[in-house]
C-alpha cells in the first residue's frame, strides 16, 4: 500500500464487516470467488490479524483483499472477520462490489443454500410448503327476495 496520508492517495475500498465466520471459511470463500471471477491469486500473506490475498483484473491492474479476523468480546459469540478490497491505486468500486457480492454468495449459511430449486412434481420435501397469505373472501348469500315494507305512511290518520 502506498505512505502517504490518507487524502494523498484516493483508495476504492468495500467491505463486508463482521462476517459471522472462521478466517478459513472466509479464505475459501475468497478464493472460489476469485476462481468463479476467472481472476488469479497471485500470492496469500498470513498477518497478525489475518490474512492478504494478491490477485490482478482481466487488464493487469493489481487487487489487494484484505481478510481481517475479530474476536469477539464474549467467547459465545465467537470469531468474525470483514472483507476489504482494493483494485489498483485509485480503486475501481464496480470491481470491488463484484468480487465481493461473490465472496458473500459464498458465505450463505448452508442451510438457505442448500435447498433446491424446486421438487419434481408429485414429490413432497418434507418440508412446509408457503400458502397464500390471505384466504379468499367466503361467498356472498344471496339476496332476499323483494318485499313490500308497511311502513305506515301512507295510511290516513283516524280511519
Amino acid at each position: 500500500m502506498p505512505a502517504g496520508p490518507p487524502s494523498a492517495t484516493p483508495t476504492c475500498t468495500a467491505a463486508f464487516t463482521a462476517i459471522p465466520r472462521r478466517l478459513e471459511d472466509t479464505r475459501q470463500a475468497v478464493r472460489a470467488s476469485l476462481t468463479d471471477l476467472q481472476l488469479p491469486v497471485d500470492r496469500e500473506e498470513i498477518t497478525k490479524e489475518g490474512l492478504i490475498v494478491h490477485s490482478r483484473t482481466g487488464d493487469g491492474r493489481p487487487i489487494l483483499i484484505d481478510v481481517e479476523t475479530h474476536v469477539a468480546p464474549l467467547p459465545a459469540e465467537g470469531a468474525s472477520t470483514s472483507v476489504g478490497v482494493r483494485v489498483d491505486k485509485l480503486g475501481d468500486e464496480t470491481v470491488s462490489t463484484r468480487l465481493l457480492n461473490q465472496v458473500d454468495l459464498h458465505l450463505i449459511p448452508a442451510a438457505r443454500s442448500a435447498v433446491p430449486a424446486s421438487p419434481a412434481p408429485g414429490t413432497t420435501t418434507g418440508r412446509l410448503q408457503p400458502v397464500a397469505a390471505e384466504t379468499p373472501a367466503p361467498p356472498l348469500a344471496p339476496p332476499l327476495p323483494a318485499q313490500p315494507i308497511d311502513s305506515g305512511w301512507d295510511k290516513p290518520k283516524g280511519k
